[in-house]
């Protein structure tokens, strides 16, 4: 599935490198269903929504009858290196609910790894 167009996707893309997007851009992006997003401005105010809300939603994007919220797991950077998500039936999965959850699981994930790494090098 392209990163484009799925809500992990996004939240990983949102926190990457601008090198790593141009890359996703510039390689195309095709359309999946009725609500992929195909242009590439359209995509760039996507991602930087997703930076000011601090999650990613998908609504039908990837396949139809399908939702997701999910939240980037970040390093001491600032950058993605993993994600956090809950993904169902876009009839029954509200998004905007699950949307905090996801997202203080995803810090809590980011503060355990940064735990983990501080304990590693003492």
């Amino acid at each position: 599935m392209p990163a484009y167009c799925t809500g992990v996707g996004k939240a990983l893309l949102a926190y990457s490198e601008p090198d790593t997007v141009q890359a996703v851009v510039d390689a195309g992006l095709a359309r999946r269903t009725a609500r992929t997003i195909v242009a590439p401005g359209l995509f760039r105010r996507e991602l930087a929504a997703v930076r000011r809300r601090g999650y990613a939603e998908e609504h039908e994007e990837s396949a139809r009858g399908i939702a997701c919220v999910a939240a980037p797991v970040l390093d001491a950077d600032g950058l993605a290196i993993a994600a956090v998500s809950i993904t169902g039936w876009a009839s029954r999965l509200s998004t905007p609910r699950l949307a905090p959850a996801v997202r203080t699981a995803a810090l809590g994930v980011a503060r355990a790894i940064a735990r983990g790494a501080t304990e590693a090098a003492t």
